[in-house]
């Protein structure tokens, strides 16, 4: 055979075989495994190292096919030995842990440095991990750790990266503190999101006290916020704590620090929840007043549930003008409870237009309270003649049904109902098509 045939053999077999490749992994991604396997099967036994590593992962992690450490871990040396960088990844984590094998860490460390070697960033990253923290029985190196972080992180590695600013943030044997060159390290991993990094970039910009950054309090604020807004709990009750306080530049913002001392409480972050209930205890704010009621009538935090508390609480939120605070009024008295009640007729005898409405119905149906429709209307009538249209809509049917001691009166219901469909009440207009 010539020379261009034999080329011409090799690249057919190549072709057929990178085809089998790509038609294995699309059925794999919609996990259907065992067209994965008829297609990869074949072409690793036909020396596919892409396939052999694939195949080393069916059988290790059981996809499609009897979970076997054995199989899988023939396939992945067959990949490994043609210098895969996974597989040998995946060859030296089973030896090192082993998963399956008995446990040879030199064994694991000589696949993990191959694959490190030819520049696999997970690879690097977990040997930087074991040396830094003198894993499976690894000797502590931090040299060598620094080493492999920096490589991992070189490649965007986030967790690398933020290795590497915690080690030169604080130092460690052989290895320096540098706060400079941990913001560095810090903000490329802050950059793709984590918001550990994050959290510590705001931190570290914040203490205006370490050699190499000066201290920078728009940027502490961004950052905390980011993290904040990921959901890191201690960014959250920190950037709580700086709308509190007024602290880092930060202009003071009851709403806004309640905002965020909420969403670390609601992660049982306790230093959050005892500042909510120092913040409605002693300031003006009706929000954390308002969450301090959420708090006893769910039963939060550890608190037993009280809605006598409850009420207590959302009653001085809604006098302090939290509209919400007025609605869990609203159904703690519609489902009886008498502190609630009494704040609910209290507003409601102040003008206020949404308890006289709630009153109303509640005596209308019986909610919480004995079916009284006496006292619906006049709660109907107080609402109607503040312009509610609900409330005039409520007054009409009365005066059209004879309900509340009111006398049928087919006029007085027309007039009300007028004054309810022209704001909009679509119910009263309907009677009025009927009426008239």
């Amino acid at each position: 055979m010539n020379r261009i045939a034999i080329f011409v053999l090799c690249m057919s077999i190549s072709v057929t075989s990178w085809a089998g490749f790509d038609e294995g992994m699309t059925a794999f991604k919609k996990g259907d495994y065992t067209t994965a396997l008829k297609e990869w099967q074949p072409i690793a036994e036909q020396g596919n190292a892409n396939a052999q590593k694939r195949l080393g992962d069916m059988y290790a992690y059981g996809k499609g096919v009897p979970l076997n450490i054995a199989e899988g871990l023939k396939w992945y040396s067959k990949a490994a030995e043609q210098g895969d960088a996974a597989a040998q990844f995946a060859l030296g984590v089973t030896y090192i842990y082993g998963r399956g094998v008995q446990k040879n860490v030199d064994e694991g460390l000589r696949w993990l440095t191959k694959a490190a070697e030819q520049g696999d960033a997970l690879a690097q990253k977990t040997l930087g991990g074991m040396y830094d923290h003198g894993l499976a029985g690894v000797i502590q190196n931090n040299a060598e750790a620094v080493k492999w972080y920096t490589k991992a992180g070189d490649q965007g590695n986030a967790d690398a990266q933020i290795a590497l600013g915690t080690i030169y943030t604080y130092g460690s044997n052989g290895v320096q503190v540098d706060v400079a060159e941990a913001v560095r390290w810090y903000t490329k991993a802050a950059d793709q999101g984590e918001m550990f990094a994050q959290k510590k970039l705001g931190e570290l910009y914040a203490s205006g006290k370490l050699e190499g950054v000066q201290r920078n309090d728009a940027e502490a604020v961004k950052w905390v916020t980011k993290a904040a807004e990921q959901g890191n709990v201690f960014a959250q009750k920190k950037l709580g704590d700086l709308y509190g306080f007024g602290e880092w530049g930060v202009q003071r913002n009851d709403v806004e620090a309640v905002k965020w001392l909420t969403k670390a409480a609601e992660q049982d972050d306790e230093d959050a929840q005892k500042a909510i209930f120092k913040l409605a205890e002693y300031s003006k704010n009706p929000d954390a007043k308002n969450e301090l009621g959420m708090v006893y009538q769910e039963g939060w935090w550890g608190k037993p549930k009280n809605n006598a508390e409850a009420a207590k609480w959302f009653t001085l939120a809604a006098k302090q003008g939290n509209n919400l605070a007025l609605t869990f009024i609203c159904n703690l008295a519609s489902a009886g409870d008498t502190t609630a009640q009494k704040s609910l007729t209290e507003f409601a005898s102040q003008g206020k237009e949404t308890a006289q409405m709630y009153l109303g119905m509640m005596n209308e149906m019986g909610m919480g309270l004995p079916r009284n429709y006496s006292n619906a209307a006049k709660w109907y009538i107080k609402a109607a003649e503040q312009g509610s249209p609900d409330g005039q809509f409520k007054v009409g049917m009365m005066y059209e049904k004879g309900l509340g001691g009111r006398t049928k009166n087919k006029e007085e219901a027309v007039k009300w109902y007028k004054k309810a469909a022209a704001q909009g009440q679509t119910v009263a207009q309907e009677r009025l098509n009927t009426l008239l």
